[in-house]
């Protein structure tokens, strides 16, 4: 029986918001060599629960130390902060996670071992993405491991479940006595059904002794992720449609990044975890709609780039309409600077000189997806404004400093022109004006700023030939988390396979059209992620035609490749550089294939088909000649380069990210060969 079909509306949405979290977590933990995962496939086992779901296998997760054969039991948290490794431990200890797979995961062929007891040869999982896990169902294994953030989490999470076991449960119990020994688990009430991101993360934490300062960050950020989930889930939006405009489109993003287990974490420095947890959903609407108010700073104290205060006049005159405030008379000399609501108090504390402007003057925004962006339509009229939102989201603290308010600026006037792209195909979002608070202290003065930002989406009176999707939407579900069907399949009805080539194999050519020549021919890399990324379709047709790529504070150059070929010297200090070509390629690979194209092609269904990553690599080796060492690293190496979110967040991670932080996982692009 399955007890799925049994919850209500609100449980089942409790337990998918919990897997979107955990499955996320999983990936990382995997991907990263942090823990060993293994493929038991169905062979042996009979189940018609699992079968009826078309359950191709399992996943058995232990902690480094327990299987014989692993290269290493040793996790370096930092080069400063000394190694923590983990003791060797029974298997019922190491054991930590089992889970039902609906699609085979990349598996590491020359790494083939026994388990437990077991007298047959298991492969080692290489890359399990929460795409081939069945959803909801994750099982820990219970321990006499405690935590020592077991009270605190028992008393601030809401979200475990009180389930009781159910057949996918006893067919996983009956996989893990078979496999690893019937003296590994004893009874069914040793699996933890429903089993969530921070049970997992505590042991994990706990066996390879990972500081407290990260380990209690990461808790509080898969915390609030599954928090806000389950909020996402339990209020969907309205479906967008070909008549929707560019605002209903940014909002309908319902999970966010597909593998970042901190996909919709809110933190607020300012509140105890306690207090956090019962606020976040309050978070999430203001950031959908939030008030922008004003506060006077003096005009010595800002850096200025651009024609900021005629950029900003409109929305600055709105907000004194409130109140019929007038510029002239009350504040000369000083500047008025628009701000995100979530920034006035710590404005308030930190920064003395500036005047808070009446909480009566204000107007509402239309928060983007990528959440400190808004438009103000009606008012702002054709760009979007970027503020600094002192909050960590999604696991960054969220603020803009004042080398990227000036490198938009100066990228913008400057550089932009020089660099070699197809300027039918991407369009740049320009940033030509910014202003940012003058500190000694980085950290504080990058919480009083803002960008402007070109966004001819948002131009009125709208008479524009395209829709303008964020991509992200595109990889969303229909605003439901039991379901297969995504927005581009619904929206572009994409209900044949056929169909489903055709319109990846426009995509790709565009993106990659798009891409790859800044990256070939400069060294020069944007950021084309999901957020980032607007997908412009013809509003008659569907087609699409071409991107737009904004926010660029994630451009990342090859200085020397740049310098010699765009023919741009004397900004070497403002560039955000990396040291080698392969660094500026792994990012490549991070934000064009693993988290852009890998998505799409899975939820088209077009991975394990073998059409979606030959398209890529056609279109990939048009583009690219076999001489150039960017078709060296991707069309012939095994394993690249590949960015490691949770390493990244113990203390290895600086901004930009340590190169330390990219792992040889294999290359996608040779996926189903």
């Amino acid at each position: 029986m399955d007890i799925i079909n049994f919850l209500t509306k609100e449980e089942k949405n409790t337990r998918y918001g919990i897997f979107a979290t955990t499955s996320r977590l999983i990936s990382c933990l995997i991907l990263e060599d942090l823990v060993t995962a293994y493929f038991i496939p169905t062979t042996g086992f009979d189940n018609d629960d699992a079968n009826s779901k078309g359950v191709v296998g399992f996943c058995l997760i232990f902690g480094l130390g327990y299987i014989e054969d692993t290269t290493t039991a040793s996790l370096s948290i930092s080069k400063n902060q000394g190694h923590y490794s983990a003791t060797d431990k029974s298997a019922n200890d190491n054991l930590y996670a089992a889970i039902p797979l609906q699609g085979l995961p990349q598996l590491n062929l020359k790494n083939c071992t026994h388990i437990g007891s077991s007298t047959v040869s298991y492969y080692k999982i290489e890359n399990l993405t929460p795409w081939d896990i069945l959803a909801p169902f994750i099982f820990g294994i219970a321990t006499h491991t405690i935590s020592r953030n077991d009270k605190k989490h028992n008393e601030t999470n809401d979200t475990r479940s009180t389930a009781q076991p159910n057949n996918m449960a006893y067919y996983i119990f009956e996989v893990i006595r078979s496999t690893l020994g019937a003296e590994i688990i004893s009874s069914i009430d040793s699996i933890i059904d429903c089993y969530d991101a921070t049970q997992l993360w505590e042991r994990f934490a706990v066996d390879y002794d990972v500081p407290p300062k990260y380990a209690d960050l990461i808790l509080s950020d898969c915390t609030s992720s599954m928090i806000n989930q389950i909020y996402m889930y339990n209020n969907p939006k309205r479906l967008p449609t070909f008549e929707s405009s560019p605002d209903e489109w940014e909002q309908a993003l319902l999970e966010g990044h597909p593998l970042f287990p901190m996909h919709k974490s809110l933190f607020d420095f300012k509140l105890t975890p306690q207090q956090l947890s019962q606020t976040d959903v309050n978070y999430m609407e203001t950031l959908e709609n939030p008030k922008i108010r004003l506060i006077s700073m003096p005009i010595d104290r800002m850096e200025i780039y651009g024609d900021f205060i005629n950029a900003c006049s409109p929305l600055i005159d709105a907000i004194l309409a409130k109140t019929g405030e007038s510029i002239q008379e009350k504040y000369s000399n000083r500047l008025l600077l628009p701000v995100h609501e979530f920034q006035v108090g710590y404005i308030q504390e930190k920064i003395k000189e500036a005047i808070i402007l009446p909480e009566e003057n204000y107007v509402k925004a239309q928060g983007l997806s990528s959440v400190r962006s808004v438009a103000v339509p009606g008012i702002l009229n054709g760009i979007t404004v970027k503020f600094s939102v002192g909050m960590r989201i999604g696991g960054s603290t969220r603020i803009i400093s004042s080398s990227q308010a000036r490198f938009a600026h100066v990228f913008s006037k400057d550089i932009a022109s020089r660099i070699s792209y197809d300027r039918d195909i991407l369009t740049i979002q320009y940033e030509p004006a910014s202003a940012v608070y003058t500190d000694t202290d980085e950290n504080i003065a990058g919480q009083c700023s803002c960008i402007i930002r070109d966004a001819k989406e948002f131009l009125q009176p709208n008479n524009s030939q395209y829709v303008y999707v964020t991509a992200a939407a595109l990889m969303e579900k229909i605003q439901k988390p039991d379901t297969d069907e995504t927005l581009v399949t619904h929206i572009w009805n994409l209900e044949t396979e056929d169909q489903r080539v055709k319109f990846l194999d426009r995509y790709v050519y565009l993106l990659l059209r798009a891409f790859i020549p800044p990256c070939r021919d400069n060294g020069l890399i944007f950021e084309p992620h999901t957020q980032n990324t607007i997908a412009c379709f013809s509003h008659t047709t569907g087609k699409l035609e071409g991107f737009m790529i904004r926010d660029l504070d994630g451009i990342e150059v090859h200085y020397e490749t740049f310098r010699e070929t765009a023919g741009v010297d004397g900004v070497e200090d403002i560039i955000p550089k990396v040291e080698s070509l392969e660094q500026l390629y792994a990012s490549f690979n991070f934000s064009i294939f693993q988290t852009h194209l890998q998505p799409l092609i899975r939820l088209l269904g077009l991975y394990h088909t073998g059409h979606g990553w030959h398209s890529v690599r056609v279109h990939f080796s048009k583009l690219v000649p076999n001489d150039h060492p960017m078709y060296k690293l991707f069309m012939e190496k095994t394993n690249i380069p590949t960015y490691c979110y949770l390493r990244a967040r113990l203390g290895q991670g600086t901004n930009p990210p340590n190169y330390d932080v990219y792992r040889l996982k294999p290359n996608p692009l040779l996926c189903n060969q």
